[in-house]
């Protein structure tokens, strides 16, 4: 009988040893995350989810993009890695051996949960407006998503103001 999943995560020392615990209910969050959830929301999915992490940032604000790091980890979404950190962008790589293992490219799979999370907690954490978008990168075999977040200074609203 074939395995469903490997624990790509038994390398001593590694960040990825945090998930290794939630290797086996993985399939289950799969199943739901990449099957079920689009049968349900449709082609709202990526929109309700980006919104959804939003939400949840929120409710789990780490104090720090270290914390938001362990997080990540810890709710088996995935490696996050700060690659350009500048006022204005910030860009991250997510990685996981399971996101091979998740067959992206015939699922459809979204990652707006995990770049609204992230949009949210850089708002938060930067006191500024920010908004985030994704992108899937297939590179040598292995899938890369990078997280792109732009961030503005927060524009207070005029009172008393009207286009009449």
């Amino acid at each position: 009988m074939k395995k469903l999943f490997d624990h790509p995560y038994d390398i001593a020392g590694h960040n990825l040893v945090k998930m290794k615990g939630q290797a086996i209910p993985l399939i289950s969050y799969h199943l739901i995350r990449d099957q079920l959830l689009p049968m349900i929301t449709g082609e709202y999915q990526s929109i309700i989810l980006y919104w959804a992490g939003r939400n949840l940032a929120r409710q789990f604000m780490p104090p720090n993009v270290d914390s938001l790091v362990n997080q990540f980890l810890e709710f088996g979404w995935g490696e996050l890695m700060l690659e350009q950190n500048q006022p204005r962008l910030k860009k991250f790589r997510l990685a996981s051996p399971f996101f091979t293992q998740r067959q992206i490219e015939k699922n459809q799979s979204t990652f707006s949960l995990e770049c609204g999370f992230l949009t949210e907690v850089l708002a938060q954490l930067e006191n500024k407006d920010a908004e985030g978008e994704y992108k899937v990168l297939n590179k040598q075999q292995e899938i890369i998503v990078e997280i792109q977040v732009y961030l503005e200074e927060i524009q207070e609203k005029k009172k008393g103001t009207s286009s009449a």
